[in-house]
């Protein structure tokens, strides 16, 4: 059967995963990186680095890339401001607020 129908609501993440595997396998790709067009402008690596306790970030910790086609990053919760005629919500993020979600080097 079909998974997304016209007209029913689904999650947008799930929707976009089958897109890309469905564009992915009909494009020849395979399960080794770079198989596709798909896999070429779309896959991205994070570098995972563990660190035990105790020990600084700095340190040798176990480190490792993994593939992926999409990522999903939490973001803290945004305080909501009015505009100057105090209509408008204007959602904002001090950029400080996302430095322990996002790491980028």
């Amino acid at each position: 059967g079909n998974r997304f129908k016209i007209g029913e609501q689904s999650d947008p993440m799930d929707f976009l995963a089958w897109l890309l595997n469905a564009l992915h396998t009909a494009l020849g790709g395979t399960k080794k990186p770079g198989s596709s067009v798909i896999q070429r402008a779309f896959q991205g690596f994070v570098r995972v680095t563990t660190v035990s306790a105790g020990e600084d970030e700095e340190s040798a910790g176990e480190s490792r890339e993994i593939p992926f086609l999409y990522l999903t990053v939490d973001v803290p919760s945004a305080p909501l401001f009015k505009d100057a005629l105090e209509r408008n919500i204007i959602p904002q993020v001090p950029l400080f607020a996302l430095q322990g979600f996002v790491r980028v080097t």
